[in-house]
């Protein structure tokens, strides 16, 4: 259809004025609201996804995308609750405690909603207890952290991140599926058993050299600094479990993620990436998306 392709073709320019506006004329003309959706602005979003993987355009050109997404599914929304379409499913989505920035949080978001999720956005500077609260409050079957400073994302042990996804796994029994990325280590001792001869747990490492070199002081430190052990937490798991490892990690050295992932009694698998670090694993994502896309088989 003519009038849908121009939706699609303009989101990937992200013209979103125009996207609006060619979603109320859809609208305006009868098409179905969720054939709008499918086969206008999410067909224009998974062009400009694909381009993205592809190195063939970058964040700027996706946000703006995103915009214009947004500005048309603002449109859709309130049609789509009166017809009777039912969310695929409730995320609570923020930026972990200690970080204020948000344009990859705003960005998942948006496209989260546009694949049909209810999105509960907590905002920046969100503490882990909101998270969890927030979850069981709400029923959300996924809970997404972002974090983008050094410092926030080694705020949970090896990972806030992680280490926040296991965690609210274990607290939250409605959680079917969870999917950390650098999990928090199961027992913090073994860092210094295991990893005392790499870069990794600087921070922590410093904070005893200075303050309790005998680490007489471990949990008060631990708390100092925001760290949640969930060594004893994972025997509550019940969803199953998807990790992700990069091999040449040495920010959350793959010992310390094992250490964690073999403390999971719960189903569970992980996915290796032998050539990468602590950084963006790719295709990555793809994998996720497909493992909680099963939730709905």
């Amino acid at each position: 259809m003519v009038l849908l392709n121009q939706i699609s073709q303009n989101l990937q320019c992200g013209k979103a004025k125009v996207v609006k506006q060619l979603v109320q004329q859809a609208i305006d003309e009868g098409i179905p609201v969720q054939q709008i959706l499918n086969e206008g602005l999410l067909d224009g979003m998974n062009v400009v996804g694909e381009k993205f993987k592809n190195n063939e355009v970058f964040v700027p050109e996706v946000l703006v995308a995103a915009r214009a997404m947004n500005m048309g599914t603002q449109l859709l929304r309130p049609l789509m609750a009166q017809e009777g379409v039912e969310a695929i499913g409730k995320v609570c989505i923020g930026t972990v405690k200690g970080d204020l920035h948000d344009i990859g949080k705003n960005l998942v978001k948006m496209m989260m909603e546009g694949k049909g999720f209810e999105v509960v956005d907590l905002g920046t500077d969100v503490a882990p207890e909101t998270f969890v609260q927030t979850a069981i409050d709400q029923n959300c079957q996924i809970i997404c952290c972002s974090a983008l400073l050094t410092t926030t994302m080694g705020a949970m042990g090896a990972s806030q991140g992680g280490g926040l996804a296991l965690a609210c796994a274990s607290l939250v029994p409605q959680i079917k599926r969870v999917a950390p990325q650098y999990p928090s280590l199961s027992d913090y001792n073994r860092v210094w058993q295991m990893d005392l001869d790499v870069d990794a747990y600087r921070e922590l490492r410093d904070y005893f050299r200075m303050f309790a070199p005998r680490h007489e002081r471990e949990q008060a430190i631990f708390e100092k600094l925001g760290y949640i052990d969930i060594q004893n937490m994972t025997k509550w798991i019940r969803g199953t479990v998807l990790m992700a490892t990069g091999l040449l990690d040495t920010i959350c050295p793959p010992s310390t993620q094992f250490a964690a992932y073999n403390k999971i009694t719960a189903p569970k698998s992980v996915v290796f990436y032998p050539d990468y670090g602590h950084e963006w694993l790719p295709d990555h994502d793809d994998v996720v998306f497909q493992f909680m896309a099963e939730l709905k088989k």
